[in-house]
């Protein structure tokens, strides 16, 4: 039966003996599907939909065939594949934002946790130790002029101070942490 005939029996309404001798096209559009890295329910499916799309086509009074039946299914299929993985990437890419996002807002929400908590650290020490440490990393000074405006004896004592401010402000954290 030509391609001609089959058209003719999808026009004449004869679908079912239309369809049976269109099934013989249905390996070509499987093996695409399959090496496109879909299932063989994938290329069912597409092959349904070609068949329901050629049904329409030859339906319309305008329509004429101007190539094989095999161009034409496998035609329509690949196009049907290529939107249905589309659309796949798409839904993937969009669960793989909302992971990203929900992974960084975890660990926004980690960093937050860590950051009170080393608050605390610091504010469980000695005021004399705040003062030096808010001298030397927030206003910048330098170990002279805070030994100066501390009223230490001198550079060295201000450095030693600071190591001990610091020891004393990470032991803090550190048992925060445990508590935790």
């Amino acid at each position: 039966m030509s391609d001609q005939d089959i058209i003719g029996l999808l026009k004449s309404q004869q679908n079912h003996k239309a369809f049976v001798k269109l099934y013989k096209y249905e390996n070509v559009v499987k093996k695409h599907v399959l090496s496109q890295h879909g299932t063989k329910q994938d290329a069912q499916d597409i092959f349904q939909e070609a068949l329901i799309i050629l049904h329409r086509k030859a339906n319309i009074e305008a329509f004429e065939l101007t190539s094989s039946l095999n161009t034409l299914i496998f035609g329509i299929s690949k196009n049907l594949w290529r939107d249905q993985l589309r659309k796949k990437k798409t839904i993937l890419q969009e669960n793989n934002n909302t992971i990203a996002d929900t992974i960084e807002f975890d660990l926004s929400i980690e960093q937050e946790k860590k950051f009170r908590l080393a608050e605390n650290a610091l504010e469980n020490i000695a005021e004399q130790c705040k003062k030096l440490l808010e001298l030397f990393y927030i206003k910048k000074e330098s170990m002279i002029s805070i030994a100066n405006l501390l009223g230490m004896s001198s550079e060295n004592a201000a450095k030693t101070q600071k190591y001990k401010c610091l020891e004393k402000a990470r032991e803090n954290y550190v048992q925060l942490l445990s508590n935790q």
